[in-house]
């Protein structure tokens, strides 16, 4: 009469249908989006700050790898064709106005009319336009590991209008396109297929799919305003709640992330020289306080993926897209 209860139980000793539960409340082994919202934040200020303000190309390849293969741990491989379309656009874009716009360089390989075209200007939007999307590719696993109660719980207090505004532009985007689809579902229900219809009749119900779209969104504002103030939003002495604690091994990541920044920082301003585009492009060898500041960089990058990797491991079940 007994079942097979082999698989009942996960290595931490929790059902498994205890999944919905948060790992935070189960005590389980979390993966780097169950850590304290204090420690991921300050991740990203490090991962995204340093990649900003760093046009060495080493760093740009460093940044470029590790917020790939983490996407990709997160989404699965619809990111590898998100990431690959995006790099695409953006690098021909910004590469090609670059190099008609900005004529610096000692180096031209032609000529657009009596502008030079130089293989300095080239480089110089080729690492721009991967700063750039590189900083896009963070900035959506931001989106995905940030939720709105962690920037609730980050900004709620020290400055709750600021909280308030973050939270509702961070799912805006998402929301939106979740309405969209549910009033052209909503449309194609009706018989009103844009794909069925000539180019006038297309605009014009794509027009009335964008009114609803607005109107909605505009009432749903309304109301979030409304319920916000009716349970005392900003008043100060108002407790909030969360289930974020700040155990000792988040304690242990943020001195290790904090560590791993400041030596990152420290050793490109005391490196002489990381790169010089124009008149010449002559990178520096990763030598000495440049090479420190790379491996540095490098570790701290693949914290996340290492975390999500691990955890995986220590659950004992094949690693899949979080």
């Amino acid at each position: 009469m007994l079942k097979n209860t082999e698989n009942k139980y996960n290595s931490y000793g929790y059902s498994n249908t205890e999944k919905m539960v948060p790992a935070r409340i189960r005590g389980s082994g979390p993966s780097f989006k169950m850590h304290h919202p204090v420690v991921i934040f300050t991740f990203y200020l490090f991962a995204i700050g340093i990649c900003m303000f760093t046009m060495s190309p080493y760093f740009i390849a460093s940044a470029y790898a590790a917020a790939g293969l983490f996407s990709v741990l997160l989404t699965g491989r619809r990111a590898i064709r998100y990431n690959l379309t995006v790099t695409a656009w953006t690098v021909v874009l910004m590469t090609t106005i670059n190099a008609l716009f900005t004529h610096n360089g000692s180096t031209p390989l032609f000529y657009a009319g009596r502008n030079a075209v130089t293989r300095e200007a080239i480089i110089f939007g080729l690492a721009a336009s991967f700063v750039l999307v590189t900083v896009i590719i963070w900035f959506t696993t931001f989106n995905i590991i940030i939720t709105t109660e962690k920037v609730l719980f980050l900004f709620g207090r020290v400055s709750p209008v600021l909280g308030l505004t973050l939270s509702m532009a961070l799912r805006f985007f998402p929301l939106l396109r979740k309405r969209f689809e549910q009033i052209r579902a909503g449309q194609k229900c009706l018989g009103r297929d844009a794909r069925t219809k000539g180019i006038s009749a297309r605009l014009h119900l794509y027009g009335k799919e964008l009114s609803i779209l607005l109107s909605w969104s505009l009432e749903a504002s309304l109301e979030t305003s409304d319920s916000m103030s009716a349970r005392g939003y900003g008043l100060s002495g108002r407790t909030n709640y969360h289930l974020f604690r700040f155990a000792g091994r988040d304690a242990i990541l943020l001195i290790l992330i904090c560590l791993l920044g400041l030596m990152t920082i420290v050793g490109l301003i005391a490196a002489p020289e990381t790169v010089s585009f124009y008149p010449v492009y002559r990178p520096a060898k990763p030598v000495g306080p440049l090479l420190a500041a790379l491996l540095s960089y490098t570790a701290l990058l693949l914290i996340p993926s290492v975390s999500v990797i691990a955890s995986s491991a220590r659950e004992r079940t094949p690693f899949r897209a979080q």
